[in-house]
């Protein structure tokens, strides 16, 4: 069965949407890869965070992706004339949409690089409940700025183990909750995240801390720990951080590759005249030598 190019587009598209929902996913430690991260740890004791989103993003991913090798791909000489000429201008097509899809991201990474705080801004200071982390426009607006909050530490901590595999070791990360202090039943919106050398839980109440806030989510083990403490733990919660993260130079370089990838695809659109020119003039050739042979 012959694929068509409908077909093809549209695995394509739901390939990309399935991809991008593996990335919220394991990003922010939410839907599918925390449901996941969760059965495992309390059917085995155990979990395999990397193991767990690669087989994930595969069987949501590739599998839609499979229409384009089930059906029987021709070969370019196998198509006429004009089967080929409509290909190639598809090609060409897709060429284009992928220039203006990077080149739109390129400018969006320098865009937002713009209006990020730099590491030496003062910190700002901030209550607890004075952000809300309900939405992830919200949470983004705030990453990578530099916050002093004054509240209470919520008396149970959550230590997780972790594999750095950068340092070669194992490290224990400590997870402080911090909340409105005249407010015990309020959400958690803010959590502290510093390095421990004791999986011991930890009083810390109350607390003033100033830190940076990143780009990164509330582990799902630790969420659940909190939830069976008691603690309502806002959806995308703040992780405060005391190393100090560039935002600015982290978008500035993904604005290069961005712009990178964008070169080379202008060069294989300003080159796709000539090469479709040649697969044309070569298909016409090899037409009126299938049309010899046959006479």
């Amino acid at each position: 069965m012959q694929s068509t190019p409908a077909s093809r587009a549209l695995a394509v598209l739901v390939f990309l949407i399935m991809s991008a929902y593996s990335a919220w996913s394991w990003f922010f430690q939410l839907g599918l890869y925390g449901i996941l991260i969760r059965a495992q740890f309390n059917f085995f004791a155990v979990h395999y965070p990397v193991i767990t989103a690669i087989a994930m993003w595969i069987v949501l991913a590739l599998v839609p992706l499979s229409t384009l090798f089930k059906s029987q791909r021709k070969h370019e000489f196998q198509l006429s004339y004009d089967q080929l000429a409509q290909q190639l201008k598809l090609r060409s097509a897709a060429l284009a949409f992928w220039l203006l899809v990077s080149g739109a991201l390129a400018y969006g990474c320098y865009a937002i690089s713009k209006q990020l705080p730099s590491i030496e801004q003062a910190a700002i200071s901030i209550k607890p409940d004075t952000i809300q982390a309900d939405s992830l426009l919200s949470v983004s607006r705030n990453w990578f700025t530099k916050v002093s909050i004054d509240g209470d530490a919520v008396p149970n901590s959550r230590v997780l183990e972790e594999d750095a595999l950068h340092e070669g070791t194992t490290v224990f990360r400590r997870y402080i909750p911090i909340r409105d202090a005249h407010n015990s039943q309020s959400h958690v919106h803010f959590v502290e995240l510093l390095r421990s050398d004791s999986v011991q839980r930890i009083n810390r109440a109350p607390v003033e801390m100033t830190g940076y806030v990143l780009p990164r989510a509330v582990p799902v083990l630790v969420r659940q720990s909190f939830t069976q403490d008691g603690l309502v733990l806002a959806k995308y919660a703040f992780v405060i951080g005391q190393n100090p993260v560039d935002g600015r130079t982290l978008f500035r370089i993904a604005t290069a590759i961005l712009l990178l990838v964008s070169l080379f695809l202008l060069l294989a659109l300003l080159q796709s005249p000539f090469h479709n020119r040649h697969k044309l003039q070569a298909q016409r050739a090899h037409q009126g030598r299938e049309q010899h042979v046959d006479w």
